[in-house]
């Protein structure tokens, strides 16, 4: 028995040092976080009715900013810009990411593996300059950890927009003859990840966390709370101050692996062209000017630590001592 027992202490840790290897072989703490936005129309109403020259609601067009950070490993960047089509990029790692690396409208992923890297990069395409163009943008966000360390990456898109109800000789937006509100209406396509490997340790010693934040706020100019608020989530409410004919999905969403194996996916397939629809509109708005938000945020963030070399050992030492257990007690 026990000439049998060396052997088998020697193939069961080779096994397990074995499983280990192939583990690293895919190693990563990874995440991703994409968001599209096309087709993108604020609607201005005035008594039901689209009116983009009433003298009772006018309408300055949105202006933009965009930015973009990472870090990685206790070092990093940030960079941003500013409208009418701002383009701003951030990265670290070795990877060679040049604006806007992407085919057709979606970024082109680096994807989980044995680098280090970490990237963010936000634009805003087009914006509503006229009452028959549109918005669009994207942004997105990587990082990856396929040894040990630490990375996260950020990518924001803001659009800001002053809307001014007028005191008009004919009468004023809510004086009980005249009403003026705000419609929106977009489509978005969002994408997120979170990996970590079979080797690494758990949370908090590794993790990988994908998030997607998404709102459009009204303020009337002095006011501290919102008129309007809107933070889609792919179903009935998330709205305050007017109603919400479509929320096809939630656009505040994550994506969080803590545990080894995890795996965890949002709106999957990527860069599949399938666009979720969404459509708001304001309460009816007293006279006044108000400043309008519409912004979309990214953020990824990986941590990986992986077990010290012995543990690997002791797992075959283990594995061992249980398949002796067996036998002796088959025996």
């Amino acid at each position: 028995m026990k000439t049998k027992f060396k052997p088998l202490i020697l193939a069961t840790s080779l096994v397990a040092l074995g499983l280990g290897a192939a583990a690293n072989a895919n190693a990563a703490a990874y995440a991703v976080s994409t968001h599209n936005l096309q087709a993108g129309f604020i609607n201005p109403l005035v008594n039901g009715s689209t009116n983009f020259t009433s003298p009772l609601l006018t309408v300055n067009f949105p202006s933009a900013t965009s930015t973009a950070s990472y870090s990685l490993n206790g070092s990093g960047t940030n960079n941003s810009a500013t409208g009418p089509l701002p383009d701003a990029i951030a990265q670290s790692g070795g990877i060679a990411r040049a604006n806007e690396d992407v085919t057709g409208i979606y970024y082109d992923l680096v994807g989980a593996g044995a680098g280090n890297y970490a990237w963010g990069d936000a634009i805003v395409l087009s914006e509503q300059t006229s009452p028959t163009s549109t918005i669009s943008a994207r942004s997105g966000v990587e990082a990856n950890i396929g040894s040990t360390g630490y990375g996260q990456a950020s990518a924001d898109n803001s659009s800001s927009a002053l809307f001014t109800m007028s005191l008009t000789a004919s009468g004023s937006c809510g004086d009980g003859t005249n009403t003026c509100a705000l419609g929106f209406y977009f489509e978005a396509d969002p994408y997120l990840r979170a990996l970590l490997d079979p080797l690494a340790l758990a949370n908090p010693n590794s993790f990988a966390k994908a998030s997607l934040d998404f709102s459009i706020t009204l303020t009337k100019v002095g006011d501290l709370v919102p008129t309007f608020a809107w933070t889609p989530n792919g179903a009935a409410g998330g709205i305050f101050g007017g109603t919400e004919s479509l929320d096809e999905e939630s656009l505040n969403v994550s994506a969080t692996a803590l545990s080894p194996g995890d795996d965890v996916t949002v709106s999957s397939p990527y860069a599949s062209s399938l666009f979720s629809k969404f459509a708001a509109q304001t309460v009816d708005l007293g006279a006044g000017e108000y400043n309008l938000t519409i912004r979309a945020g990214n953020r990824v963030e990986v941590k990986r630590t992986v077990p010290e070399p012995g543990s690997l050992a002791l797992l075959g030492l283990g594995m061992a001592g249980l398949a002796a257990l067996r036998r002796r007690k088959a025996a």
